[in-house]
C-alpha cells in the first residue's frame, strides 16, 4: 500500500522495476499505463492514477523469479562476510540490523507498524519502547497502532527507531510493514569504517 498526504484524489505516478524476475499487477482499472506497460508478467511497468487505483493494483501484485533464481532462503545479509558463516553452514545467522527514521504522525489514519521475524526485535517511537521481542525463537508477530499511543500529537514529527538481532541457527525471518510514510534521516558521522 502506498500512501501520499498530499495527493488526495489527484492523480500520482508510480514505477516498478526488479530484478531475477517479473511483476504482474492484481488489476489495471483507472490506471494510464505508460507505453509498452501491459501490468502483466514486466520487470519493469510505469503508471499514473489515484492511490485507490494505484493500491487496487498493488493489492495481490505478484512476483514471478526467473526459472534457475535461488534467493538466500531468508534474511540473511551478510553471508560470508565478516567474521563469516556459522560452521558448517552456508548462511551467517550472527549479524545485527539497526534502522532509524521519523514519520509524521496523522491522528485518526489508521497509521501501524508491523513486524514478524525470529530472535531479538525492538522497536521505538519516541524515544519509548513499543515492540519487544526478545529472546531467542521462530518468527513471531506483533503489531503497534500509532492511534493507541497517547502521547503522540497530531501533524507532529517523531522519531521510529528499529533494533534487531539474528542469533538462532536454524532460520532467519524478517518483514516490517508499515502504513507510515518514512522518511530518510542522515546517517551519523563516522570517522572509520568501523566507529
Amino acid at each position: 500500500m502506498i500512501s501520499d498526504v498530499d495527493a488526495g484524489g489527484a492523480v500520482v505516478r508510480l514505477t516498478l522495476s526488479v530484478l531475477d524476475g517479473n511483476l504482474t499487477l492484481n488489476s489495471i482499472n483507472g490506471l494510464a499505463l505508460d507505453s509498452g506497460t501491459t501490468g502483466i508478467n514486466q520487470t519493469s511497468m510505469g503508471f499514473a492514477g489515484t492511490l485507490a487505483d494505484i493500491n487496487a493494483a498493488l493489492n495481490g501484485l505478484q512476483f514471478m523469479p526467473d526459472a534457475g533464481f535461488a534467493g538466500k532462503g531468508g534474511f540473511f545479509p551478510i553471508n560470508g562476510e565478516l567474521f563469516g558463516n556459522s560452521k558448517n553452514n552456508t548462511k551467517n545467522y550472527h549479524f545485527t540490523y539497526e534502522l532509524e527514521t521519523e514519520f509524521v504522525y496523522q491522528k485518526g489514519k489508521g497509521q501501524v507498524f508491523t513486524f514478524t521475524g525470529d530472535d531479538d526485535v525492538w522497536v521505538f517511537i519516541d524515544g519509548k519502547l513499543v515492540i519487544d521481542i526478545g529472546g531467542v525463537h521462530g518468527a513471531a508477530s506483533q503489531t503497534v497502532e500509532l492511534d493507541r499511543l497517547s502521547w503522540l500529537q497530531d501533524n507532529e514529527d517523531y522519531k521510529l527507531k528499529f533494533f534487531f538481532a539474528e542469533r538462532h541457527r536454524t532460520e532467519s525471518n524478517f518483514r516490517m510493514d508499515t502504513t507510515m510514510v518514512l522518511r530518510s534521516v542522515d546517517p551519523p558521522t563516522t570517522t572509520a569504517l568501523y566507529d
